[in-house]
C-alpha cells in the first residue's frame, strides 16, 4: 500500500502549542506604515482620466507627504480582463437591513430588491457585505466583505435566521452558509405567520411598541451603535458605502413637534409600557391643546424642539462615518410593503436624509430610484487614483489624522472625493475580534504581498470521488519569522481559501498554532517553517489564497496560486505543476487532525516518498531536477522540452532538459516524471518554467508550468 502518513525522517517537527499560551509577551515590532488614499476626480459629472502622481498633493494635517506609490484603477478597462486589484482600490458595499425601524413586509420587499442589485448592478471586483440592525442586538454583520455572490444572496435571503440556513464556521466571514443544504431564493417570508417566533421576527418593528421616551432612548442607542460600526469600517481599506434599508425614525425626535399632535412613527399612537391596556394614551390632549389651554408646563422642550441627546448622538455618528470614508446611501423602504399598506403619519424620511446627505450620500424613495442612482454612482466611481503615503514616525495609537488632497495643475471644473483621514494602526493583538476579522479578510483578498517571504505550492491529485485532493505546501523564511521576536513561542495564524473566477468560495480552512522555539529555533534560523494542509475542489479553475501571520510581530504574507482542477473522471491525461524534491530539514506542521484525510501520500518518486519544496530552486549554472505529477499518461517513451520565461513573459535562454524518468508506485496508475535540468548563465530571479512532455509513439504532448527561483 502507498504510504498514508506524512514522513518524519528528515523533518524537524514543531510543537503546536495552545494559541493563548503563544500570545503572551506580544509586542508588535516597529514597521513602516503605508497609507493608501483612493481619490476620484470628476468634471461635469464624468471621471477625469490621464492624471499622474505629480498632479496630486497630499497633506497629513498641514504637512505635505511624498507620494511613494501610485496606481490607477479603471473598472471600465477591467470588463474583460482579470488581475490583482489593490484592496484600497475596491469598492465595498454593506447592505444594512433595519429590523427595528421598519415593517416586516417592507423588509421582505427590500430583500427581494437587494437580490436584484447584487445580481445585476455591482462590478465583479466590488466586495459586498450583509448586516442587520435591531434594538436588541445592534448592528450585526452576517457576512463580511466578500466577492462570493452566492453567499451574499444566502445571507440576504435568511437575514441571519438560524432556522433558514446552516451556518459555516468561517472566522473571516467570507462565507455565510452551506450551499449544499440551501436552495437560493427559497427562504420563507419574514412575517408573523411564517417565521413565527424566530430570532429575526422578534426584532421586526419593535419601535412601534414603545412610548416616546423609550423611542428617544432607542434612537440614541441606534446612533451610538452605528458610530461603533463606522469606527469598525474605518479599519477597512477602500471606499465604503452603507446601503441603509429602513423606514427611518420619527423626525420629531430630531426637530420637535412644533405644536403638532404627538403621533408616533408612521402614525402609531404612543403606548404607555406600564399599562396592559393598549388604548391608554390614545385620547391624551395634543401638544397644541396643552399650549392653547395654558398648560404649557405639560409640554417638554424635547417634544417641542427635539431631543438634544438624539441630536448630539446623531452628529457624533455622522462624524464617525465621515472619518471612516463611509457614505450612507439610505433607501426609504416604507413604500415597499408587500401588503400594499400605505404609511401614514410622520415620515422617517427626514431622519434618513440627514444621515445620508451629511455623509455624502442620497435618500431614495424606492428601489427603482436606488438602482438607477447606484448605476450612476458606479459609473462616477469607476476611475480612481490610488495614492500611497508613508508618514514618518507614525505612532501606533489609533489617533485620527486628517488628510487633504489637492490637484497641482488646473483641471476645469474638477471635483475631488478622497479619503478624509485615517486612524493610526494598532498592534494586531489590540484590535477587536471583528476589526481583526475584517482587516484579515481584506488582506486575504488583496494583492500578493507581505514581509514574511511566504511561498506556496498547490496542485490537484486524483483520489477518487467528485472532488480532487489539493495539497498546499507553504514555506516561510525562518529568519524573517524570527525577526524582532521575543519569547519562546511563535504564534502563527494560517488562512487558506479557494475562489473561482467569479469570486465564489469553494473550500477553506484556518489554523492557529504555536512554534516552540526551545526545539525549533536552530532549524528555523537555518531554513524555515513548512506547513501542509489541503483543500477539496471540484473540476474548474481556482485561485488559492493563503495568508499567514506571526501574531507577535504582526508580520504577514499573502501567497496566491492559480490551480486548474481537471475532471479526473474523464480519464484524460493531466500533468500537474512542477515540484522539487527537497532534502534539507525544515520545521514542519500539518493541518489539524480533524481535517486530515485518509488518502495516499501524494508526493512519491516510485516507491519513495519525498519532501516537496514550495517552489523549485535552480542554480544559475549547474544541474537540478523537478518532479511532475501525472495522471493517465500511459506507457511508452517520452520526450521533454523545457522553456524559461521572465515574469513579463519574455523567453530566457540558458536552460535545457537532459533526461526524463517515469517513476510509478507498484499499486498506482499514476506516475511522477523526474526531469533532469541543466542551466547555464541564467540570472538570479523568479521565472516561469514550462515543461512540454511528448509521447514518442503518438506525438501527443502536454504541458506543465509553474514558478521557479534561480540563484
Amino acid at each position: 500500500m502507498r504510504k498514508r502518513v506524512v514522513l518524519t525522517v528528515v523533518w524537524a517537527l514543531a510543537a503546536a502549542l495552545p494559541l493563548e499560551a503563544a500570545k503572551k509577551g506580544v509586542a508588535e515590532t516597529a514597521s513602516v506604515v503605508v497609507i493608501e488614499v483612493p481619490v476620484t476626480v470628476l468634471a461635469d459629472g464624468k471621471p477625469v482620466r490621464g492624471l499622474k502622481a505629480e498632479d496630486f498633493e497630499v497633506l497629513d494635517g498641514r504637512t505635505a507627504q511624498p507620494i511613494v506609490g501610485f496606481d490607477v484603477i479603471d473598472l471600465g478597462e477591467r470588463a474583460t480582463s482579470r488581475g490583482p486589484l489593490p484592496t484600497a482600490g475596491r469598492r465595498h458595499f454593506l447592505f444594512l437591513f433595519d429590523l427595528t425601524f421598519a415593517q416586516p413586509s417592507a423588509v421582505l420587499k427590500a430583500r427581494e430588491a437587494v437580490r436584484d442589485l447584487l445580481a445585476h448592478d455591482l462590478h465583479r471586483d466590488d466586495l459586498a457585505a450583509v448586516a442587520t440592525y435591531s434594538v436588541k442586538q445592534g448592528p450585526r454583520v452576517l457576512l463580511g466583505f466578500t466577492p462570493d455572490r452566492s453567499q451574499l444572496l444566502m445571507a440576504v435571503d435568511t437575514l441571519g435566521d438560524p432556522q433558514l440556513a446552516k451556518r459555516l464556521a468561517d472566522p473571516l466571514g467570507l462565507t455565510f452558509g452551506d450551499k449544499r443544504s440551501y436552495q437560493a431564493g427559497a427562504a420563507p417570508r419574514l412575517d408573523r405567520e411564517t417565521v413565527g417566533g424566530s430570532d429575526v421576527h422578534d426584532e421586526l418593528g419593535q419601535v412601534e411598541q414603545v412610548n416616546r421616551r423609550d423611542q428617544q432612548f432607542q434612537v440614541s442607542s441606534m446612533t451610538r451603535q452605528m458610530a461603533d460600526l463606522a469606527r469598525l469600517l474605518g479599519s477597512v481599506e477602500g471606499r465604503k458605502y452603507v446601503v441603509l434599508l429602513s423606514e427611518g425614525f420619527d423626525e420629531s425626535l430630531l426637530v420637535g413637534t412644533g405644536g403638532s399632535n404627538d403621533a408616533g412613527p408612521r402614525g402609531i399612537a404612543s403606548v404607555d409600557n406600564n399599562s396592559s391596556d393598549p388604548s391608554v394614551g390614545l385620547n391624551e390632549p395634543s401638544t397644541t391643546d396643552s399650549i392653547a389651554s395654558g398648560a404649557s408646563y405639560n409640554v417638554s422642550s424635547d417634544t417641542l424642539y427635539g431631543s438634544g441627546q438624539v441630536q448630539n448622538d446623531l452628529t457624533k455618528m455622522i462624524t464617525e462615518f465621515q472619518r471612516a470614508d463611509c457614505v450612507i446611501q439610505a433607501v426609504d423602504i416604507g413604500g415597499l410593503r408587500a401588503d400594499g399598506g400605505v404609511r401614514t403619519g410622520r415620515s422617517g424620511q427626514n431622519s434618513l436624509t440627514t444621515m445620508a446627505k451629511d455623509t455624502g450620500g442620497q435618500v431614495f424613495r424606492n428601489f427603482n430610484d436606488a438602482s438607477q442612482a447606484m448605476q450612476q454612482m458606479l459609473a462616477t466611481t469607476s476611475v480612481s487614483y490610488l495614492l500611497a503615503i508613508q508618514p514618518p514616525n507614525l505612532a501606533r495609537d489609533r489617533k485620527y489624522h486628517r488628510l487633504k488632497v489637492r490637484l497641482k495643475r488646473d483641471v476645469k471644473g474638477a471635483e475631488l472625493t478622497y479619503r478624509p483621514g485615517f486612524y493610526a494602526p494598532v498592534p494586531v493583538t489590540e484590535q477587536s475580534p471583528l476589526e481583526r476579522q475584517l482587516r484579515t479578510a481584506s488582506d486575504l483578498l488583496g494583492e500578493e504581498s507581505g514581509t514574511l517571504g511566504g511561498t506556496l505550492w498547490a496542485g490537484p491529485f486524483r483520489m477518487g470521488g467528485p472532488t480532487a485532493y489539493v495539497p498546499l505546501v507553504l514555506e516561510v523564511d525562518g529568519k524573517r519569522l524570527l525577526e524582532g521576536l521575543t519569547g519562546d513561542v511563535v504564534p502563527v495564524e494560517i488562512y487558506a481559501y479557494a475562489l473561482d473566477n467569479e469570486g465564489t468560495v469553494f473550500d477553506f480552512f484556518t489554523q492557529n498554532l504555536g512554534l516552540d522555539l526551545k526545539q525549533a529555533r536552530p532549524q528555523l534560523e537555518q531554513t524555515g517553517f513548512k506547513y501542509f494542509g489541503h483543500l477539496d475542489l471540484p473540476p474548474g479553475d481556482f485561485e488559492v489564497r493563503l495568508f499567514v501571520r506571526n501574531l507577535k510581530t504582526g508580520q504577514s504574507s499573502l501567497s496566491v496560486v492559480p490551480v486548474a482542477v481537471p475532471d479526473f473522471s474523464q480519464k484524460t491525461t493531466y500533468l500537474g505543476p512542477p515540484v522539487a524534491p527537497q532534502t534539507s530539514p525544515w520545521v514542519v506542521a500539518r493541518e489539524e487532525p480533524a481535517r486530515q484525510k485518509d488518502v495516499p501520500y501524494p508526493f512519491m518518486l516510485g516507491e519513495n516518498p519525498f519532501l516537496p519544496a514550495a517552489r523549485p530552486r535552480l542554480p544559475s549554472a549547474g544541474e537540478s531536477q523537478v518532479a511532475v505529477p501525472s495522471t493517465f499518461l500511459g506507457k511508452g517513451q517520452l520526450g521533454v522540452e523545457v522553456r524559461l520565461f521572465s515574469t513579463d513573459g519574455k523567453p530566457v535562454p540558458g536552460i535545457e532538459a537532459s533526461t526524463v524518468e517515469r517513476l510509478v508506485a507498484s499499486d498506482s496508475e499514476d506516475a511522477t516524471l523526474l526531469v533532469h535540468l541543466k542551466t547555464s548563465g541564467v540570472a538570479a530571479g523568479r521565472y516561469r518554467l514550462v515543461l512540454k512532455v511528448t509521447h514518442a509513439a503518438s506525438g501527443q504532448s502536454w504541458e506543465s508550468a509553474g514558478l521557479v527561483e534561480v540563484g
